[in-house]
Parts: structure tokens; C-alpha cells; sequence
């Protein structure tokens, strides 16, 4: 009796623990995709077989140093107490196509013989934050070994890194653009500055001209000293033995006519050509007078002697 009820509590515990083991397997599962990988060349070239060593092998180098994240109490530090091939397994259905990728899901478990920590809040597989880090060292050795990426973990994206020689390709190539920007903006800079100034002068000297049209077509203009009055017989009578008072004056310094400039020694002959006339017009208009005068005095004289 006492050999039956021991039975069955052995068959109770191992049913419990296939139980919970299950259960984590499918809740701490991480689903990764495969960058322009089909499942012909993953099936032909058995990638299943390089992707669990490659993860294995990454497991133990970071579980080895992070042995709390990884929820152990010890770990990787002997080949009894490690993580092989056998503890990397994938869930059913999978891999899959994922239109130009490949999707894979997939656990791992813990180590044969190792024991959970007493923080870790799982029993049998690693958690899916210690996962994401075991991902990002084994993607390099799995591209090395085959040639493809893994791009995603759930949400997490590691990207692709660009080849070598694409590298040296397109690195100069979108320096000298960048380069060729910059000295093209300057250019355009500079040349679109220069273009203002020689507007700016063409209409300066476009003013200039139109200025001199105008001044060419304005006749010389005089004017006579306001202290001058009227001349007359009485300003005449006054004036006969001294000097004119009449002034010519032009009312700009430099008088532009028909094309020349007129400046003031030019004025000043004219004036004085002028003042001569004068002289002459009153010398005669003088002597006009006195003979005048004297026939007057002759006719009296005459009259008196008749």
C-alpha cells in the first residue's frame, strides 16, 4: 500500500512538472526573423542545426557573466553545466515564410543539472530579456557561418549592419556630395550678391544718364539783379556819368546747353560782353543827347537873331 501511494505521487510530481515546464516553454518563447532567408535554403542547408549551436555557444558566453539575468545559481563553467544544441527548441509550426523573410520561433532551456535561482521567476527556461542578449552576440557568428541576419526579436530590432565594401563605396561618395552642396550653396550665395550689385550699379548709372537727358534739355535761364530798377529816361539821366548797375546772373553754377557745359569764366565773358554794349548804347545815346541839346540851343539862338 505504502509502495502504490509512492507511485503515484512520483507520477503526480512529473506530470506537474511537464506541466509547468510547457507552460513557460510557450510563454517565455521568442519569435526572431531571418532577413531574405526561405525555408528551401533554411531546410536544404539544415540552418536549424547551425542556428541552436550558434545560440547555445552564445548562451554560455553570456550566462557565464550575467548568471542572475540568465536566472541561475551557476553556470557555463564546466562542459556538465552548460547549455547545448538539445537546450534550444522550437515551437511547432515554425519556421515559416514571412513574405521576403523567414520567421522562426523558438526557447531555451536551462542547462542540464543547473539549478534556478531564487530570484529568477522562472524554473526551466531563460527569460526572454536574457534571450534578446544571448541573440545579439550569436547573429554574428550565424551571418558569418551563413550569410544572413537576424533582424528582429519581437519588438526588438537589431538592424542590418551595411557590407564593407559598401561601406567604402558610399561613405566617400556622400562626402563629396555633402561637399558639393556646401560649395554650391556658397556659390549661389556669392553669385546671387554679385548680381545685386551690378543691378544696383547698372541703375545707378541708368539715374546718371536719365539726369543728363534732363539737364541737356533745359534751356539757360538769367535773371536780373533785384536792386535794378526799370531802365528810363530818369535812371538814364542818373546813370549817364557812372557806371551800369544792371547784373546778369544764371540761376545755376553750371548751365548744360545743347550737350556743353557752361561754367562761370565762360558766364563772366558773356557778361562783360554784354556790359560793353551797354557802355556803347549809353556812350552813343549820350552823345545822341547832347547834340540833341545843342540844336536846341542853336535854334534859340537862331530865333533870336531873327
Amino acid at each position: 500500500m505504502k509502495s502504490l501511494c509512492l507511485v503515484i505521487l512520483v507520477f503526480c510530481m512529473i506530470f506537474n512538472a511537464d506541466c509547468d515546464q510547457a507552460t513557460e516553454r510557450d510563454s517565455y518563447a521568442v519569435e526572431i526573423i531571418f532577413y531574405r532567408l526561405t525555408t528551401a535554403t533554411w531546410t536544404a542547408q539544415s540552418m536549424e542545426t547551425t542556428f541552436a549551436g550558434t545560440v547555445a555557444a552564445a548562451a554560455n558566453t553570456y550566462c557565464e557573466s550575467n548568471v542572475a539575468a540568465c536566472g541561475l545559481t551557476t553556470c557555463c563553467t564546466s562542459v556538465s553545466i552548460s547549455f547545448k544544441e538539445t537546450e534550444v527548441g522550437k515551437v511547432s509550426g515554425y519556421p515559416q515564410k514571412d513574405l521576403k523573410n523567414l520567421k522562426h520561433k523558438f526557447y531555451l532551456d536551462f542547462p542540464t543539472g543547473a539549478t534556478a535561482s531564487n530570484s529568477s521567476v522562472t524554473q526551466y527556461v531563460v527569460v526572454n530579456s536574457a534571450v534578446y542578449e544571448i541573440l545579439r552576440l550569436a547573429r554574428e557568428t550565424f551571418h558569418t557561418q551563413t550569410g544572413y541576419w537576424i533582424t528582429w526579436a519581437d519588438e526588438t530590432y537589431y538592424g542590418i549592419p551595411a557590407a564593407t565594401k559598401e561601406n567604402q563605396i558610399i561613405i566617400p561618395i556622400a562626402v563629396v556630395v555633402l561637399l558639393a552642396v556646401i560649395f554650391l550653396a556658397i556659390g549661389l550665395h556669392f553669385w546671387n550678391k554679385k548680381k545685386q550689385n551690378q543691378a544696383r550699379l547698372r541703375k545707378r548709372i541708368d539715374d546718371r544718364k536719365a539726369m543728363k537727358k534732363n539737364q541737356a534739355m533745359v534751356q539757360p535761364t538769367y535773371r536780373v539783379d533785384p536792386d535794378i530798377k526799370d531802365i528810363d529816361d530818369d535812371h538814364t539821366e542818373k546813370t549817364l556819368n557812372g557806371p551800369h548797375r544792371i547784373k546778369l546772373t544764371p540761376t545755376v553754377r553750371q548751365v548744360t546747353y545743347k550737350h556743353s557745359l557752361v561754367d562761370n569764366s565762360q558766364l563772366n565773358n558773356v557778361k562783360n560782353i554784354y556790359v560793353s554794349s551797354l557802355h556803347e548804347i549809353f556812350l552813343y545815346s549820350n552823345i545822341a543827347v547832347q547834340i540833341s541839346l545843342l540844336s536846341s540851343k542853336l535854334e534859340v539862338k537862331g530865333n533870336d537873331v531873327i
